[in-house]
This record gives C-alpha cells, sequence and structure tokens, in this order.
C-alpha cells in the first residue's frame, strides 16, 4: 500500500476559524527527513550504491528511504503511532486532523506529510505536545504560522485569521497568459 493521506484545505480553513473564535495560538512546524523516520513492515532488499564501501552486498532496509513508493504511507503510520500514544486522537472527518485534551486546554494537530500545524489556547500546551514528539522525531519550530501548503495566513490584532492564495494566482494567471489584467 502506498497510499498516505494528506489534509483537506477544508479542514485547515475551519482550524484557522475556530483558532480564530477561541483566540487559540497557531504554530507551524516542519518534521525534518520525514520519511527517514518510517519502520518498514516488508522485507525490503537493496544493492549498496555505487562508491559505498562493499558495494556489491545486498542490504536489508529497516527503515524507509525517500524513493520507496511506499515511503509516504510508511512515514504517516509512523507519526499516526506517535500521536496516537501522546495522547492525541484522529478525527473521524479528515484522518490528517488530531485532537488531544490536555488538562482544561485542546490541542490540535493538522498533518500534511512532514508540514504540521499545532492549535491550542495556551503556549504550553503545544510545547509540552510538540517536546514529546520531538523525542520520536526532530522537529523545527517555524513560529505562528504564516503560510502553510501554498497558503498564506495573516492575522490581526483581534486574533482574526485572514488567507490569500496570491502567490498561486499569479501564477495561474501568468499561466493563462492573464497577468496583465
Amino acid at each position: 500500500e502506498v497510499f498516505a493521506p494528506v489534509v483537506h484545505f477544508a479542514t485547515v480553513r475551519t482550524l484557522l476559524a475556530v483558532a480564530s473564535a477561541r483566540k487559540l495560538l497557531v504554530k507551524q512546524y516542519d518534521v525534518k527527513t520525514a520519511f527517514l523516520n518510517g519502520t518498514l513492515k516488508e522485507e525490503i532488499y537493496m544493492k549498496l550504491p555505487p562508491g559505498s564501501p562493499n558495494q556489491d552486498k545486498i542490504v536489508k532496509l529497516h527503515k524507509s528511504l525517500y524513493g520507496l513508493k511506499q515511503a509516504a504511507r510508511v512515514w504517516s503510520q509512523t507519526l499516526q503511532e506517535s500521536l496516537n500514544k501522546l495522547g492525541f486522537n484522529q478525527s473521524k472527518h479528515d484522518e490528517c486532523l488530531y485532537i488531544m485534551k490536555q488538562g482544561s486546554d485542546v490541542c490540535y494537530a493538522i498533518v500534511h506529510v512532514d508540514d504540521m500545524l499545532f492549535a491550542a489556547s495556551k503556549e504550553e500546551t503545544i510545547t509540552i505536545a510538540t517536546k514529546c514528539l520531538s523525542k520520536c522525531f526532530e522537529l523545527k519550530c517555524l513560529g505562528n504560522v504564516q503560510h502553510y501548503l501554498g497558503i498564506e495566513v495573516s492575522r490581526n490584532e483581534k486574533c482574526h485569521f485572514s488567507i490569500a492564495q496570491t502567490q498561486y494566482i499569479m501564477k495561474i494567471a501568468k499561466e493563462f497568459q492573464l497577468d496583465n489584467s
């Protein structure tokens, strides 16, 4: 199986609307070398690349590699297992939305391959979740969400979000020779 789920844009928009209404913090994270964290369940053997010591040897892979057909799926399953162990539950409506109750706070996590958004009312809730997750994977905090999946995100002083896809629109306009319109 090579399929890996990706978040629906409606879920991203809904999370931003909920975050706006509830004045939640929304932080963005990137998982470095995500596909290399996936543990393979099937037996896969490969020759070592040219220039490697003992390049005539055939080795059994235990971890996923970029370029494997199942790399994205294996990574997705590995991340799902880690989030479940931390107390996140997968949404029935979008399998890339995870929800965790942390005391009186709720933490939301949205996953798109290796890009993640965490939303909660307390910074501490996001910090606890991401510190626990960073024990499994190398996470890079990108700060408050500004760009996510080609969507430009801004927030005003009243905590309301605005989203735009200006770069995408300009690309399409240029492609159809409407950029001077």
